[in-house]
């Protein structure tokens, strides 16, 4: 016997017609299928059916189900459904012919009075289409009513399903808005559809309204009603609400009353005290905020209904609530009333879309929320852009960034930046980008300035951004730039991160927490790194020679494409922030081989031993210090020696030990004593300078002593101090020997130090 659902709804949407008849290649397909294989499918065809409303064929059947004793729910032994088989594009649909059709997951939303509809595959119809057919498209039905009536309907490692349905539509606004459900969370929106050409018209934008809304303003006026929905356990809704009164009544099943809501609201705006009377100006909207649950997961769902028929207004007046003064645009409460029971009018179902902010960004990077420190990101050029836009985007810092160069033509086929931005100075160019892509203007500054100035000469505001920041990142690949950030006296830890010259590798130096190990003891390190890592022997040679972008004799640039710019600089930014999370000093080196491979280089930074020498600090790592001992004991019980690289700066009086020079062969070493040769040893140290572009040069002597001997120096050794100190006086170098001991090393130049 057929249920009056299927009479009501066959009646006024399908037309019964002949199996012959069916005009669908699948449809027809499906009807041979259940003339040969029904009886073994346990399905009988019983009418098919033509639809020139729905542009379909359909055929409807007697399912049977094969059901335990204990069912989760009430399916029955034999279910009547309706296949519905519209054009090639479109999947076919499998509808239930009972009122009574229990509410499981897994079904489609459908207009109000529609038979409920099964979702029996998830997929995509343009991916399901491939491999459909009439039998996996019955195996596919006899599944999701097996599994319902044992309720394993839903897989826990499927997603949860949306409370409410799709609507295809959106409208796109800010988290502020739905994150207040209280009585206050009243908001107003001023929303519009983008004139762009490619622009998608089914999608509103909107800003929000501080205050009241004005006269003239552009874009239209929209009110906000937020209603917390309860949450449900995997079950979304089954019918879609067409009206108001249709909205109505399907929350007061939950326990809402829409009508007693608006009518409150609409009355409050419409008293002759009310500060509020301008929403009475804007379209209503209802914003549902719900969420589905299951165990301990919950999928949080919020959908917009725009009554967009009237004004707010005009609602009220349709509820018998409000009435316009004669003569005037005012409209006053009507005393006693009560909400019409008839009055009805048409909803505009629309998705919600949160804008975008830097919460989102955090979630859709995978982040739980955005990280709030305060970043100073010293140099807006190639990698220095790449990585504050890939940051920004996951949400990461508050940005505040310092450059004194412009952005040029040439410049694009590297920078984050596009043609918009040619010619505007970089640091105030790459924030406004951030600011653009967050919509606030908290959330990036730039300076366009020299940090190599004295900071006196700042603004007062690059000051205190620079003084303040948690993290000081130097992306400018300048030397002098990143020694001078490691001397500022400032709270912010330090990072340095740069490209090598052929733009193959990316390089990150982090000082640890404590700001113990410096930037310029980690360059240091990272050049000893090199001079001893052979995978590194060609890191720094020099690139290709430059392009020239205008007639001067300076105006060269790298060239390096923007692929390698875009790949290195999402190899490091995780490093980053890692680095930044960790309390140790990193070096951390990541190549893009020519195979495609990339080969990663990380040490963790040494902490590093500084002595006074005549007025030159001398800094030497554990790192190469542990190497020279190493050193010392392939050639016991002789002794061994040689020469001392390192960094030279005239300026601030300092000179980091980066490296070490093997005996020469001529070289000749007993238990009590040794004498340096000269066999290679010049073309050593001039290959070391170059593998590190200039930077090390040297710097002194080294050579050990046997064991149980103090590293107190000899008459010898005193002698060749006075040696060297006369041969590097004219350089105004201070002369540094260091004597390898069993137990430590003494750095000595005029004085013996111990370490």
């Amino acid at each position: 016997m057929q249920m009056s659902l299927e009479k009501d709804w066959i009646a006024s949407n399908l037309a019964t017609i002949d199996t012959t008849a069916l005009a669908r290649p699948r449809a027809r397909a499906v009807a041979e299928f259940f003339r040969v294989f029904g009886d073994q499918y346990g399905v009988q065809q019983l009418e098919c059916y033509r639809s020139e409303i729905l542009s379909a064929d359909a055929i409807s059947v007697d399912f049977h189900v094969d059901r335990p004793q204990l069912r989760a729910v009430e399916i029955h032994k034999s279910e009547q459904l309706l296949l519905v088989f519209s054009d090639s594009d479109i999947a076919p649909s499998v509808f239930s012919l009972r009122d009574d059709f229990p509410f499981t997951p897994h079904q489609n939303s459908v207009p109000e009075g529609w038979p409920f509809s099964l979702c029996i595959d998830d997929r995509p119809w343009p991916e399901a289409k491939t491999s459909w057919s009439p039998s996996s498209f019955v195996q596919r039905i006899r599944s999701w009513l097996t599994k319902a009536v044992t309720g394993q309907l839903h897989h826990p490692a499927q997603a949860l399903e949306p409370l409410f349905y799709g609507t295809g539509r959106a409208i796109i606004v800010p988290r502020s808005v739905i994150g207040d459900t209280s009585g206050d969370g009243i908001k107003r929106l001023v929303g519009f559809v983008d004139s762009r050409p490619n622009a998608n018209p089914n999608i509103i934008r909107t800003r929000v309204i501080d205050g009241h809304f004005r006269e003239n303003e552009a874009g239209g006026r929209i009110v906000i009603l937020p209603i917390q929905f309860p949450d449900q356990t995997m079950s979304g809704m089954r019918h879609i609400p067409r009206s108001y009164r249709s909205l109505a009544k399907f929350l007061q099943s939950f326990g809402i009353d829409l009508p007693a809501l608006i009518s409150d609201q609409i009355c409050a705006w419409s008293e002759w005290t009310s500060k509020d009377s301008d929403l009475l100006t804007g379209q209503l909207a209802v914003c549902l905020l719900g969420g589905v649950v299951d165990g301990g997961r919950r999928l949080s769902d919020v959908r917009m209904l725009l009554f967009p028929s009237m004004r707010t207004s005009e609602f009220g007046e349709g509820l018998g609530l409000i009435g316009k003064v004669p003569n005037s645009n005012i409209y006053a409460k009507i005393l006693g009333a009560k909400p019409s029971e008839t009055f009805d009018t048409g909803i505009f179902p629309l998705d919600v879309v949160l804008d975008f902010d830097r919460q989102l960004a955090a979630d859709a990077s995978g982040y739980t929320a955005p990280s709030s420190e305060r970043i100073a990101l010293i140099g807006a050029g190639a990698i220095g852009s790449h990585i504050a836009s890939s940051l920004s985007k996951r949400g990461a810092y508050t940005w505040s960034i310092y450059d004194s160069d412009t952005l040029y033509p040439h410049n694009l086929a590297r920078h984050a930046l596009n043609r918009g931005y040619v010619g505007l100075r970089k640091a105030p160019a790459l924030a406004h980008f951030i600011r653009v892509n967050f919509g606030v203007t908290s959330a990036a500054n730039g300076y366009w300035l020299d940090v190599l100035q004295e900071r006196a000469q700042w603004p007062t505001d690059a000051t205190s951004a620079f003084e303040d920041a948690d993290l000081i990142l130097d992306a400018s690949a300048s030397v002098a730039v990143s020694r001078s950030i490691s001397d500022a006296d400032v709270k912010g830890r330090k990072a340095s991160v740069f490209l090598n010259p052929t733009g193959t590798a990316v390089v990150l130096l982090c000082e640890d927490v404590a700001k113990s190990i410096t930037l310029r003891d980690l360059e240091a390190q990272y050049y000893e790194l090199i001079l001893r890592s052979e995978p590194l022997a060609n890191h720094l040679s020099a690139g290709p020679e430059g392009v020239a972008y205008s007639g001067s004799c300076r105006s060269l640039s790298s060239r390096i494409p923007g692929s390698s710019i875009s790949a290195l600089s999402g190899l490091i930014d995780t490093e980053i922030s890692a680095a930044f999370e960790s309390e140790r000093a990193i070096i951390c080196i990541k190549t893009i081989e020519i195979t495609g491979t990339v080969s990663v280089s990380k040490v963790i930074g040494s902490p590093a031993q500084r002595k006074s020498i005549t007025g030159w600090e001398v800094s030497v790592s554990g790192s190469l210090k542990a190497a020279l001992s190493a050193e010392r004991i392939k050639y016991l019980p002789n002794e061994t020696g040689g020469a001392l690289l390192g960094i030279i700066d005239h300026a601030t009086r300092h000179i980091h030990v980066t490296g070490f020079i093997s005996a020469p062969p001529d070289s000749s070493g007993t238990d009590i004593g040794f004498e340096r040769g000269i066999q290679g040893l010049l073309p050593a140290i001039k290959d070391a300078g170059e593998k590190i572009l200039g930077q090390i040069q040297y710097v002194g002597e080294w050579h050990s002593h046997p064991n149980g001997s103090s590293t107190k120096p000899s008459a010898t050794d005193i002698k060749q101090i006075a040696w060297l100190a006369a041969n590097l006086h004219a350089d105004g170098c201070p002369a540094v020997v260091a004597i390898v001991g069993d137990r430590d090393i003494n750095i000595v130049g005029g004085q013996a130090i111990s370490l």
